[in-house]
């Protein structure tokens, strides 16, 4: 077995997350890893990453129900409430309407159907750091909640994408994705003292060499917000990708405490594909190298790999 950072004989060292994005195909991969670890773990994975999770665009909803403890609900909503038009509708970005629901989320988050555990993320340890960009100052907010009603604003906020998804005002600021103004919380764990980082990102390509059609999209989507009078956004959404891989840089120039987490593939042709199938693959893909991860980090024999996903979450 090779030799891993986060082992056992490292568990005394200040650790984090740093979540990242990737919509629809990266959300279910990362939902899937997280999913597999907080399974395995048990009550002591919200402990694990005891420096804190610092979390952006779609790993946000992940993160916070992994520091409620909540891995099956993850899963379960991943495998069942976001494919088709449920969290997706790609028509409506020709017509001019939200394409990406995330009011959605929030009411089935606050509802029987995948309720939150506020009162758990309120009550970790760690509370989770959510990655903010003020489109009206064009700085960036780490964000920690306080409230149950905070933590629902700022999941929000920090998965905004603009001219998809509605805009997300917060005491009169015009808040989105973090991942406009500084791509990923790597810096900041760094800053913070970190002295194990763990990148888990839901796109292979790290170095953002994309599909000619999802090129196509980006550019179509900068001149959508050109038009529409978003000047701010276009500008930050047309250097995010710079913002990107100055962060994978930046990660890579510290072997010594940073590891990154990827899927190997990813079957989905866009960002947003919600594929029912798609989807449901990408999670299973998450969990079984979630398996992988703990078995070469030492948390879990050789026999325990191979786990099936609970049949509860399917």
């Amino acid at each position: 077995m090779t030799s891993k950072l986060f082992n056992a004989k490292t568990v005394g060292k200040k650790r984090a997350l740093v979540g990242c994005g990737g919509v629809m195909k990266g959300g279910a991969f990362i939902a899937g890893w997280l999913g597999r670890l907080g399974e395995e773990m048990g009550d002591s994975f919200p402990d694990f990453f005891n420096g804190g999770m610092y979390l952006g665009s779609v790993s946000v909803y992940e993160g916070t129900f992994a520091l409620a403890n909540q891995p099956r609900t993850i899963l379960r909503t991943w495998n069942n409430y976001v494919d088709g038009l449920k969290l997706v509708n790609i028509f409506n970005y020709f017509i001019g309407r939200q394409t990406v629901k995330l009011d959605y989320l929030t009411r089935i988050f606050k509802s029987d159907i995948a309720q939150l555990n506020t009162e758990a993320v309120l009550k970790a340890k760690v509370r989770p750091t959510y990655l903010v960009t003020d489109f009206d100052t064009n700085q960036t907010l780490y964000l920690q909640p306080k409230t149950s009603q905070e933590i629902f604003d700022f999941l929000e906020a920090a998965a905004t994408m603009p001219g998809l998804s509605r805009k997300k005002i917060i005491n009169g600021n015009n808040y989105g994705d973090g991942v406009f103004s500084v791509g990923f919380g790597i810096a900041k764990a760094i800053e913070d003292g970190n002295e194990e980082i763990l990148i888990l990102s839901g796109d292979p390509d790290l170095e953002l060499s994309e599909k000619l059609i999802v090129r196509i999209m980006r550019k179509i989507h900068s001149i959508r917000l050109y038009l529409t009078g978003q000047h701010v956004q276009f500008r930050l959404f047309k250097n995010y990708g710079v913002q990107l891989k100055k962060c994978f840089k930046l990660a890579r120039s510290h072997p010594e405490k940073v590891e990154i987490v990827a899927p190997k593939i990813n079957r989905a042709l866009t960002p947003l594909n919600s594929g029912r199938k798609t989807i449901r693959q990408n999670v299973q893909s998450g969990w079984d190298y979630g398996g992988i991860w703990l078995y070469e980090h030492g948390y879990i024999n050789a026999d325990k790999v191979k786990r099936r996903m609970p049949r509860d979450v399917m």
